[in-house]
């Protein structure tokens, strides 16, 4: 993965830490404020995919910053306060000055993919495991049922599809959907009386009509993309929580009968004192004391909350689509970079002395034949903004000339403020004077040199951004871009 695609996706998941620590709090602040019911699956769903979405969706957004024709600031400082004669060779070592830059964000990313693959073993794991206890279960027998309302529910199942079966020792009953749908129930829960045991395949049925067993599934991946996010984790939780009473729900509302909330409270509090300390990975099931009071309450007292109404739904849709263009500026603009990693050579106040600066020097052509195929402040459908300098027609390794005498303060192929200069010579004249020139084939000179006019500096070429060989020259004049053609004699 390049350095910039490393990047963008650390800032996608770094983001994604603010982004769901907000969604996490705001959800559950709006809850107790509405009254919006625990049980309300579409609410925590909706809230958990605004925690996970705007990274993923800001990632695949076509909003990053098109790549500019020309540079957008003159020569870095950093090039031209080092003294004459100790300047780094940028050419010889490519890419040292951002080397930290470049390593930083891969180890990042290499922990991040260690944490993605550690989650994913994990997972691995615990299918196996859930794998190896379908492998030992047997196919439930009517004589194993304790009375007819829990062998009438295992018949009703077993006629739209659904295998019962039924594993030794204890543990919860849970539900599976793929590759086909099961219910298995521990031998221990066989010993419920006949209406709770009913009650219960009430449940696990519910599970199943829900598709609980693949939303749980693919929860699952996204929390392996998230391992470092405990707010993404916690509404995940809130999530379960409210299809576990939602089933409940379902299974109490089937066939009414007094007294059945107290029986399935009896029920649920006698499985998890059989429930073994490793369920299988696809158990729906939650593990936290809070979810499990808040169960026994509402099977006891039934649900007093209310549903979010389409309002709440499309307040939460806003939401994620406003975080989702956010955070995508947000990347385009990190990941492109600062409109200038360098400041001007020369301040607003070297400006105010430029009346006191010696003459500018005489320029000469940089080619032995310049014919002009681009002016300065040139646009086109090619070049959107301005032409910062000009463009002079040349056939492959044509010898470039110094315009004036100088000092080269940078020749490099890896120009830290424009990729798209490629190739790049500059040469200080002194007094506030510079040229540049880029898309070079390659160059004959080391920085720090001094060069007298006409010395061969360079070849022209077609490296960095172009539409053909040609040589590039622009010409500062106390770090502002002037027009070459206007000093050249």
């Amino acid at each position: 993965m390049s350095v910039p695609a490393a990047s963008s996706v650390l800032i996608a998941l770094a983001a994604s830490l603010v982004g769901a620590g907000l969604v996490w709090y705001a959800a559950q602040a709006l809850q107790r404020g509405l009254q919006i019911s625990h049980a309300a699956s579409r609410y925590w769903l909706g809230a958990w995919l605004c925690a996970v979405l705007p990274p993923v969706l800001a990632l695949l957004l076509p909003l990053q910053h098109a790549p500019l024709p020309q540079l957008t600031s003159a020569l870095p400082v950093a090039l031209n306060t080092l003294p004459q004669g100790m300047l780094p060779d940028t050419a010889a070592t490519p890419g040292i000055g951002m080397s930290l830059a470049a390593v930083l964000p891969l180890c990042l990313w290499v922990v991040y993919a260690g944490g993605v693959l550690l989650s994913l073993v994990r997972w691995a794991l615990a299918t196996r495991q859930l794998h190896a206890v379908l492998q030992r279960s047997q196919p439930l027998q009517a004589t194993q049922l304790p009375g007819p309302q829990s062998r009438q529910a295992v018949r009703q199942l077993q006629a739209a599809g659904i295998a019962v079966r039924c594993t030794e020792g204890g543990g919860t009953p849970f539900a599976v959907g793929w590759p086909d749908a099961r219910i298995v129930l521990p031998a221990a829960s066989l010993a419920l009386p006949d209406r709770a045991l009913r009650l219960v395949i009430g449940h696990e049925a519910a599970h199943l009509h829900r598709h609980d067993p693949l939303r749980a599934i693919l929860m699952r991946l996204v929390a392996a993309l998230y391992w470092f996010n405990p707010f993404v984790q916690r509404l995940a939780a809130r999530v379960q929580l409210a299809a576990e009473l939602q089933c409940d729900a379902r299974a109490l509302a089937e066939a009414p009968v007094a007294g059945d909330g107290r029986l399935l409270a009896q029920a649920y509090l006698e499985t998890l004192r059989q429930a073994t300390a490793l369920q299988p990975a696809s158990a729906l099931s939650h593990r936290d004391p809070g979810g499990h009071q808040l169960r026994l309450r509402h099977m006891l007292q039934g649900d007093a909350g209310r549903r979010p109404g389409t309002a709440i739904a499309l307040l939460l849709a806003a939401s994620g689509v406003t975080a989702t263009l956010g955070l995508a500026t947000v990347q385009a603009a990190v990941t492109a970079g600062p409109p200038s990693l360098a400041l001007p050579l020369h301040s607003a106040s070297v400006t105010l002395l430029e009346p006191t600066l010696p003459p500018a020097p005489i320029f000469a052509a940089p080619l032995a034949h310049a014919r002009v195929t681009s002016v300065f402040g040139h646009t086109s459908d090619f070049r959107q903004r301005a032409h910062r300098g000009v463009d002079f027609a040349a056939r492959r390794g044509t010898a470039v000339q110094a315009p004036a005498d100088g000092t080269i303060i940078a020749a490099t192929r890896t120009y830290p403020d424009g990729p798209n200069y490629g190739t790049v010579v500059v040469i200080d004249h002194g007094g506030g004077w510079q040229t540049l020139f880029a898309h070079l084939q390659d160059y004959d000179v080391d920085v720090g040199q001094q060069v007298r006019q006409g010395d061969v500096i360079a070849r022209t070429g077609n490296t960095g951004r172009t539409t053909g060989p040609h040589l590039h020259m622009e010409l500062l004049r106390s770090g502002t871009r002037v027009d070459p053609q206007a000093w050249m004699q």
